[in-house]
């Protein structure tokens, strides 16, 4: 019966050129073989390896029809030609996996869908098309129900496989459906990107599995993001190929993918535990590969959020890990981890201010300079926060040294890359808003104040035993005297700076702070009247003003 069906389209087509119509179509060139090998392997299902030769040998048989036809009528049978040819490889390949499994239904309906939704596309038949769609989405349906089965070999095993050709069939209906778009149907149009999106699902998705289920120890995290990576630099590479925007577009899920990684890899030690550094490194390549070859196409549609996310993640993967190996190396109770966050957040800021000299800086530059800066420079400020309220600065197992010890180091080099974005963001006018550079300077000056003060403060801690707390520096009078007189030589400076300036905002500034220094003379140091400390703090302020009054008047 197999025989005689298959001859009925061969014959028809030596008579006519055919154009799969009628009774001699889509659904009886790719249905014949489908039902003829389940009734076949039902007649083989006793036979070792049975099903597998009988695949191969369809495959072979296909194979050796589409040559004789090609080679009698190469123009007028092109079409029977080319459908011979695609069933001839796709049961040749089916012979390995079915060597391992028997199971591969569903997944053949897939492949039947796929044929018949192209048969339609060079028909011009939308009811074939339609039924094409129908029957892939009902072959993943079905295939999704008997998903728990799994066995065989890694990779060359009936799931996976049957995965791989839903995955397949549904992006070549999708690819046909886009080559076919000035011809099909306004709904088929979308149906393409349904396709799309149904094909991708199923290949990320049973490849995903497939790895969680086969890989364990230190790969575990490792194989699943280079899967992924390598995935989207397969679906650009295809993509352009063919000429399927779609397909290339898809890559743009590559950024959500590695913050969902940084998400899942944060409840472990460090970012590159257990193998996961070849993940983002694949990732990181793999991005910035793919941004390239599509920048000039203007492929994606929202390049600025993909370079500024996949930078806000890069930033975060080198802190976390910095941070980690430095709580490794030093001894327990120092502080520098806390430098870590602050040494390379100041790194990649000064990196995206300096003067660009290579892609992505040149052409992306308000992605960088400005969408990620941002939530960078914001961070470390909040980090300054934290660190001068909770942090005394113990460098062990060096000696603690004010203003030479690594956190006040990375905080002072923070400050200068801080400090070097601004001047580069002012000038540059580039910014969320013009004047976004001056928006972040008044907390940028707000934060550097008490950073000052948290360095006077881990310096008493460390010199004079004082604990490093909000109660105890506060009821200490050393301390008390020593923020007065500090704040009046702070002021001092900055109305002196103000008035060689003449930047009359300047000296308010440090006219302010003298102020505050006053109110705290007379309501926290003057209770302390019998003191040696409260008289030499109230002296030391009044000296102070005096020079400034001389120095440094109102400009």
């Amino acid at each position: 019966f197999f025989l005689m069906y298959v001859a009925i389209a061969v014959l028809y087509a030596l008579r006519q050129p055919p154009d799969l119509r009628g009774l001699v179509d889509g659904s009886l060139v790719f249905g014949v073989p489908i039902v003829a090998a389940l009734l076949q392997a039902a007649l083989v299902r006793n036979i070792e390896y049975g099903l597998a030769w009988s695949a191969l040998a369809l495959g072979f048989f296909y194979l050796t029809l589409a040559g004789a036809l090609f080679k009698r009528a190469p123009q007028t049978l092109r079409l029977l030609v080319e459908a011979f040819l695609a069933l001839g490889v796709i049961f040749a390949t089916l012979a390995i996996p079915l060597a391992l499994d028997g199971r591969w239904t569903a997944a053949a309906w897939a492949v039947e869908g796929a044929g018949i939704l192209w048969v339609g596309t060079r028909q011009q038949r939308v009811s074939a098309r339609v039924f094409g769609m129908l029957l892939i989405f009902a072959a993943g349906a079905f295939f999704y129900i008997d998903r728990n089965r799994i066995d065989g070999l890694p990779v060359l095993n009936a799931h996976y496989i049957g995965t791989l050709l839903i995955a397949f069939a549904a992006l070549f209906a999708g690819r046909s459906l886009h080559g076919a778009r000035e011809e099909i149907k306004t709904f088929e149009r979308g149906a393409a990107i349904v396709l799309l999106v149904w094909g991708l699902l199923w290949w990320y998705g049973g490849g995903l599995r497939e790895i969680l289920w086969n890989v364990s120890g230190d790969w575990l995290l490792s194989i699943p993001g280079l899967f992924v990576a390598l995935s989207c630099v397969l679906v650009e590479s295809i993509g352009r190929r063919i000429a399927w925007p779609a397909l290339r577009i898809s890559a743009v899920i590559l950024p959500p993918a590695m913050l969902f990684f940084l998400a899942g890899v944060s409840f472990l030690q460090h970012p590159f535990a257990d193998g996961a550094y070849g993940a983002w490194l694949a990732g990181f390549l793999a991005f910035y590969w793919i941004a390239y070859r599509q920048e000039p196409d203007r492929v994606s549609s929202a390049p600025l959020a993909q370079h500024t996310m996949v930078f806000l993640i890069l930033t975060a993967v080198a802190t976390l890990e910095a941070a980690w190996s430095f709580r490794q190396i030093a001894p327990e109770g120092s502080d520098w981890e806390s430098s870590a966050w602050l040494l390379v957040p100041g790194i990649m800021l000064g990196l995206v201010a300096s003067k660009p000299r290579f892609w992505p800086l040149t052409t992306q530059r308000m992605a960088y300079l400005s969408y990620a800066a941002v939530p960078i420079a914001i961070g470390a400020l909040i980090v300054v926060l934290y660190t001068s309220a909770t942090s005394p600065g113990d460098p062990a197992p060096l000696s603690y040294v004010p203003l030479a010890n690594p956190l006040e180091l990375a905080t002072m080099f923070m400050a200068l890359a801080l400090a070097r974005w601004l001047m580069t963001l002012r000038a540059e006018q580039i910014g969320l808003v013009r004047d976004s550079w001056s928006v972040l300077a008044a907390p940028a000056i707000a934060v550097g104040f008490i950073w000052l003060n948290a360095v006077l403060f881990r310096s008493l801690h460390h010199v004079a035993d004082i604990d490093y707390n909000f109660d105890a520096m506060f009821d200490s009078v050393l301390a008390q005297t020593a923020v007065a007189i500090f704040w009046s030589v702070l002021a001092l400076i900055l109305v002196t700076v103000a008035t060689r300036l003449r930047q009359r905002i300047i000296w308010i500034g440090g006219a302010v702070l003298l102020g505050a220094v006053v109110l705290k003379l007379f309501f926290v140091d003057l209770a302390g009247t019998g003191s040696v400390a409260r008289i030499v703090s109230f002296i030391g302020v009044g000296i102070l003003l005096l020079i400034i009054g001389y120095l440094a008047p109102v400009p």
